[in-house]
């Protein structure tokens, strides 16, 4: 079927109508197919090995988000912000297992923080995840990008993403100020994404 606007569109997934969570669905998976092939070789290996999961978990947050679904904008812009959010969740999730996390001190002045890296480093648990060897070389270059960032880089990173702490968390955890944990954090993703791209 053929809807006049994205509102209508919208309002047929609203009333769960099965045309319309059918193109839904189809149109989820024509983003993870679009990504698979535009995507450089470790990303890639991630829509390869997870593309139909990352293509329903997309559909069925749209579902059950259908309501917050602003009308000024275009509907595909809306559900492809949901897609990336979602893989952007199993990237932290690949990096939490990869870097093998535990719950030690993560006060920059502590050992903690270097024991984890140092664990994420000799463990290997990489080997674990998959047999695919563009997604080991991910994770490979994931590890060796989080040992090359800058002590406090390294420690906001993990702290506020790969743990999820919020700002104000990760500020008193770490003691440093939210200014900081906010900048840091940024220089820090960016530093990783740089290293992992030339690495």
């Amino acid at each position: 079927m053929v809807y006049a606007s994205d509102v209508e569109y919208a309002e047929a997934i609203g009333r769960k109508e099965d045309e319309a969570i059918t193109r839904l669905l189809e149109e989820c998976r024509q983003d993870v197919q679009y990504k698979t092939t535009k995507s450089p070789g470790a990303y890639k290996s991630i829509f390869v090995n997870n593309g139909e999961d990352i293509a329903q978990e997309t559909a069925i947050r749209v579902l059950l988000n259908i309501e917050s679904y602003n009308r000024k904008y275009r509907f595909s812009t809306w559900r492809r912000t949901i897609g990336k959010n979602i893989f952007c969740g199993l990237l932290r999730k690949i990096l939490r297992r990869e870097l093998n996390f535990c719950d030690a001190p993560l006060h920059p002045d502590l050992p903690g923080i270097e024991k984890i890296i140092e664990d994420g480093k000799t463990q290997e648990p990489w080997q674990k995840l998959s047999e695919d060897e563009e997604y080991q070389t991910m994770q490979k270059k994931l590890s060796g990008g989080m040992s090359r960032l800058p002590r406090k880089q390294r420690a906001v990173v993990i702290t506020r993403n790969l743990k999820g702490r919020t700002i104000k968390d990760t500020a008193e955890i770490l003691k440093i100020p939210a200014g900081t944990v906010k900048s840091a954090g940024h220089a820090g993703i960016e530093k990783l994404k740089h290293l992992v791209r030339v690495a």
